[in-house]
């Protein structure tokens, strides 16, 4: 895994091509190299954090004709395959590293076959000296980021805005149409950065430029997964079904394990997870994993983790994360995610790649399962609030609901199952009667327009009555798992400097998945039910009785409590005026506190960006 970065006009970029490499070590510690071309036009840069073949695979890497160039950040987990196939046609290679192999299926089918044949996870910058183009790339799910720039008269590129933002040619400028949805989404979603002009690159996309600047960026998708979903046909055996899932499954498993460096897995407790271990330890007499876990008992799956680690025999690593750890590390959330983010378990996320590291480099991940499998509870709730749409009570009983403060369900007793916010979200979708609507809040995190000077944000989904769920998981997968799963898994490993992989999104899983009907995954109100038919040939069902949560904090507490005054420091700075309705902010702070209602999800949006632009600001004095 690496860091790349690149700008076409080179003048005046000699010290930021050198703070790139600082500012992107993290991505690649091992090594740092930048590359001009002979006419100047061009310069590309590369850190590197070597996984397979350590000794060779530097970049940037010239393909012995001269003809391209190019930096890569990633992993191509069918290589020794595609290399077979390169050598038997006469092409020979001088290193064991995929980069070669990269650039040798390029130069020898070309770019777009080449990124078809691929099988992996990837960002790259191709420069054509024949044709004078450069082409960016990013892998079919958007795994591995990148970011680019039209700035005056340069074109610059990189894995992280940080780098961008210190070009010579950069002015600064909040977009607040991209502030407005990331207060609704907790993350700014592509192509939208959180500045103008600059963009990220879509997953399944090719970027095609050619100098001199100013010129025309070209863009072009080579995969569709929503195209493939309605096109290919649908699995009719369920135990035939099982048995291909499991086989591509493992041979996914056994090819994200290839690495020349300690690996290991994050084992939360859940599902996704627990299925990535099981068939890791096919392929591995002892594999390591890893958890965290909380003082609180209501999110505390660290038991549930480490029982499932005794019946599979890992050297499993887990700790308690305290109050103390958690404010200590709120402090680097701005530096290890260099935009506005705001999904809570960032937090955990990026503790337990810390501990981590000092074991491995390289961690599997059980990431896409959810979208993947139907997993995720609102393809549950959707389609049962939908069918309560003929109640006639439905309105007065959401009135009823809303008016209950949370303190009075959680003293009746429900606390311990956390149902006032499944309540709250209950009552404010029974007058709804689209399903679009409903999840269009269920997705959401600021309801109300909150951004001064923003447009209304629109939600762009379609979510029809006829494929309720199917539409939602196709929505999930090309957004939520790109801009907030993804950006989360790969930030926070990559802090620490090691490497995350995500078996269940290899595109040969996600094609395989689209075939399996919806009544194989969800079955008699369970999700992800063939996934857990394969799990459950390795670990005893019982083991997974209690509801998933993840790596979730118990955030609605510590703002009440713990974090009450800081929070209340940051909500009442001079800085957030400039950008919110600060008195709808304040009110559900005050809701907050007084635990009636819980805008946790809310007021943790605030508080990130904030953090964000004042680290920002900061650096750029």
């Amino acid at each position: 895994m690496c860091g790349i970065f690149g700008s076409i006009n080179i003048e005046n970029t000699q010290q930021w091509s050198k703070e790139c490499c600082r500012l992107l070590a993290h991505r690649g510690p091992d090594e740092q190299n930048i590359w001009y071309d002979q006419q100047k036009i061009l310069m590309m840069g590369h850190t590197r954090l070597a996984i397979i073949d350590i000794s060779g695979g530097n970049q940037p890497i010239r393909s012995h004709c001269g003809r391209y160039t190019m930096v890569y950040n990633g992993e191509i987990y069918n290589y020794l395959h595609l290399k077979k196939t390169l050598c038997d046609q006469g092409s020979k290679f001088y290193s064991d590293s995929d980069t070669e192999v990269l650039l040798k299926a390029i130069e020898h089918w070309g770019l777009q076959k080449a990124v078809s044949l691929l099988a992996g996870m990837y960002a790259f910058a191709l420069w054509d000296q024949n044709t004078q183009i450069l082409h960016l790339v990013r892998d079919r799910v958007g795994i591995k980021p990148l970011y680019y720039a039209k700035l005056n008269n340069y074109f610059v590129f990189s894995s992280e805005l940080q780098p961008i933002m210190k070009h010579p040619a950069f002015e600064e400028k909040i977009d607040r149409n991209a502030l407005a949805l990331y207060m609704k989404y907790k993350y700014v979603p592509y192509p939208h950065s959180i500045f103008t002009n600059v963009y990220k690159l879509p997953p399944a996309t090719i970027l095609s430029i050619s100098p001199p600047l100013p010129a025309d960026t070209h863009l072009q998708k080579y995969w569709d997964i929503g195209h493939l979903a309605t096109n290919n046909p649908p699995l009719t055996d369920f135990t035939e079904a099982c048995e291909q899932l499991e086989h591509i499954l493992r041979t996914s498993v056994k090819e994200h394990m290839l690495s020349d460096v300690p690996l290991g897995a994050f084992l939360s407790g859940g599902i996704d997870s627990a299925t990535i271990t099981a068939l890791m330890t096919q392929h591995h007499s002892r594999v390591k994993t890893f958890n965290i876990g909380f003082a609180e008992s209501s999110h505390n799956e660290s038991q549930i983790a480490a029982s499932i680690a005794r019946h599979l025999q890992t050297e499993h690593t887990a700790f308690i994360l305290t109050m103390k750890e958690a404010q200590n590390t709120i402090s680097v959330l701005p530096q290890a995610f260099d935009e506005p983010f705001a999904d809570s378990s960032q937090l955990p996320t990026l503790l337990v790649a810390k501990m981590a590291k000092k074991h491995i480099k390289v961690v599997l991940s059980g990431d896409g399962g959810d979208e993947v499998f139907a997993g995720y509870n609102r393809y549950l709730f959707v389609p049962k609030v939908m069918r309560m749409s003929r109640l006639p009570c439905r309105t007065l009983l959401s009135k009823l609901l809303l008016s209950t403060p949370n303190f009075i369900w959680d003293y009746v007793g429900f606390k311990k199952w956390q149902l006032s916010d499944r309540i709250a979200k209950l009552a404010n979708v029974l007058a709804m009667n689209s399903p679009q609507h409903i999840y269009n809040y269920l997705i959401s995190c600021w309801q109300s327009p909150i951004v001064l000077g923003a447009n209304p944000v629109q939600f762009s989904g379609n979510i029809s009555h006829d494929n309720i769920v199917q539409d939602m998981m196709l929505h999930d997968f090309s957004s939520y798992l790109v801009d907030d799963i993804l950006t989360k898994v790969d930030r926070a490993t990559m802090f620490s400097s090691i490497e995350a992989r995500v078996p269940y999104l290899d595109h040969r899983v996600v094609e395989f998945a689209s075939r399996i009907p919806l009544h194989m995954k969800i079955h008699n109100g369970i999700g992800k039910y063939v996934l857990r038919k394969i799990l459950y040939k390795y670990v005893p069902p019982s083991l997974f009785q209690q509801p998933k949560m993840g790596f979730a904090l118990p955030l609605h507490a510590w703002l009440r409590d713990s974090l009450k005054d800081w929070v209340q420091d940051h909500l009442s700075s001079p800085l957030l005026q400039d950008f919110f309705d600060t008195s709808q902010i304040m009110n559900m702070w005050q809701q907050h506190k007084s635990a009636r209602k819980n805008y946790q999800e809310q007021l943790w949006s605030v508080l990130m960006f904030k953090l964000w632009l004042e680290n920002y600001r900061k650096k750029n004095v």
